[in-house]
């Protein structure tokens, strides 16, 4: 059986505007990039999802509840240290990308695991016992994050082994495809791992926003 939690109103407002959000941003782009001649490329579905997914948990989750007062401040901590990480390289990203089309996975790739670490080592030292069902969800969180940014960094070491340097330039790829056969087997994978880290995304979601 679930815990129940009582995040604050405001958070739980803000989850469900968050899940919106990203909704109609993610279905934005994948018609935008379904277009011939986009830089990036054309998007898998399952990227997307996936995509959506990291979006969603990394830059408004976290940060949500890393505001929320009836968490533990260690665990506010861990999740505030991360979503500021993640925004410099989310914001840092958009202007290699976009601005100057210079961006290489092997960036990326570096920054998701040194998340990962911070993350893990801070979880590490944070001593004090999930009393709370909120602190219990919370660590829950900085958990699947962790696991998320591994996954991600695999994801992005594969599509550099494909693409190599055709993420730079006017023409850059960004993107797997499903119509390519070299993105088959990525494309697969994320198929299939979107399945487990959308039931864990959704199952605190819907016990957040529901409240106790």
């Amino acid at each position: 059986m679930l815990a129940a939690v009582a995040f604050a109103l405001s958070t739980r407002v803000a989850l469900g505007v968050a899940v919106l959000v990203v909704s109609v941003v993610g279905a934005a782009l994948f018609v935008r990039q379904r277009r011939p001649g986009q830089i990036g490329g054309r998007m898998a579905p399952a990227k997307l999802l996936w995509l959506a997914y990291v979006l969603l948990l990394w830059f408004l989750v976290a940060p949500i509840i890393a505001l929320d007062p009836s968490v533990a401040r260690p665990l506010r901590v861990v999740l505030g240290t991360f979503s500021v990480l993640m925004w410099v390289r989310g914001l840092l990203e958009l202007w290699l990308m976009y601005g100057v089309h210079r961006w290489r996975p092997p960036w990326g790739i570096a920054h998701d695991l040194v998340c990962a670490v911070v993350l893990t080592a801070q979880l590490a030292l944070t001593a004090t016992p999930q009393a709370s069902a909120e602190d219990t969800w919370a660590y829950g969180l900085a958990v699947t994050i962790g696991l998320s940014l591994l996954v991600e960094a695999g994801y992005a070491a594969a599509f550099y082994r494909i693409v190599g340097r055709a993420t730079e330039g006017e023409a850059a790829i960004w993107f797997a495809s499903e119509t390519e056969p070299r993105f088959r087997q990525v494309v697969r994978a994320t198929r299939f791992l979107n399945l487990p880290f959308y039931a864990s995304l959704g199952t605190f979601l819907i016990t957040a926003i529901g409240g106790s």
